[in-house]
C-alpha cells in the first residue's frame, strides 16, 4: 500500500504521512510478531518445567518417599517454579502492551488513511486502480486489528491467570514448615492446588500458543 500511495500523484499532499504511519503500524506488527515468537518458546519451557517438577513433587509426597531434609527440597523447587512463572507472566505482560500499541497504531492509521481517501475521491474518479487497491488493502489492515484484538484479550486472561497460580505457589511455599528435621508438611489445599496447576497448565498454555 505504501508504494501505492508514493507513486500516485493524487496524494502528493499527504502522502507522504500516510506512507509513515503505514510503515510505522508494519514495525509495531513485526514487534509484536517477535514477542509472541519469543512466548511461545517460552511457554513451551515453561509447560515442560511444571510437569516434570510438580509431578517428582507430587511422587516425593507419597509417605513411603518422605524424608529427612524434604522441606529444603520442596521450597527449592518451589522458588524455581515461582520465578519461572513470573518470568513467563512479564513476558505475556509485555507481549499484551505491545500488542495494545499495534492496534492503537493500526487503527489510528485506518482511519488516518480512510479520511484520506474520502477527500481524495472527492475530486478523482473513484475507480483509480490505486484507490481501488488500498481499499482492498486497507480491508486486509482491518483483519490483521480483528486478530489482534483477539490476541489482546486472551493475552490479558492469560496474565490474570498466571497470577493466580504464582500465588497458589507463593502460598504453598509460605506454608511449608522446614522445623521438625526438615520433613515437609503439606496442608490438603496446598496439595491440591499443585495437582490443579499440574492439570490445568498445559491447557491454558494451549490458550496462549494459539493466540
Amino acid at each position: 500500500m505504501a508504494n501505492k500511495i508514493q507513486r500516485n500523484p493524487i496524494f502528493k499532499s499527504h502522502g507522504a504521512q500516510m506512507e509513515k504511519r503505514l510503515r510505522e503500524f508494519g514495525e509495531r506488527i513485526r514487534e509484536s510478531g517477535h514477542l509472541i515468537q519469543k512466548m511461545y518458546s517460552k511457554g513451551s519451557t515453561v509447560y515442560k518445567s511444571f510437569d516434570i517438577e510438580i509431578k517428582a513433587m507430587i511422587y516425593r509426597l507419597n509417605p513411603n518417599n518422605i524424608r529427612k531434609g524434604d522441606a529444603r527440597y520442596f521450597k527449592e523447587r518451589l522458588n524455581v517454579l515461582i520465578k519461572k512463572i513470573k518470568e513467563f507472566r512479564i513476558l505475556v505482560r509485555q507481549t499484551y502492551n505491545s500488542i495494545q500499541r499495534a492496534e492503537n497504531d493500526g487503527n489510528d492509521t485506518v482511519n488516518y488513511i480512510s479520511d484520506e481517501l474520502k477527500k481524495v475521491i472527492t475530486f478523482n474518479i473513484d475507480d483509480d486502480e490505486d484507490i481501488v487497491g488500498i481499499k482492498k488493502e486497507l480491508g486486509g489492515i482491518n483483519n490483521i486489528l480483528n486478530h489482534l484484538r483477539e490476541n489482546y484479550s486472551n493475552l490479558d486472561k492469560m496474565e490474570k491467570i498466571l497470577k493466580d497460580y504464582e500465588n497458589k505457589l507463593t502460598d504453598i511455599y509460605d506454608e511449608l514448615d522446614d522445623r521438625y528435621d526438615g520433613i515437609v508438611e503439606f496442608t490438603k489445599e496446598g496439595l491440591e492446588s499443585l495437582k490443579f496447576i499440574d492439570n490445568n497448565l498445559k491447557d491454558r498454555f494451549v490458550d496462549v500458543v494459539h493466540v
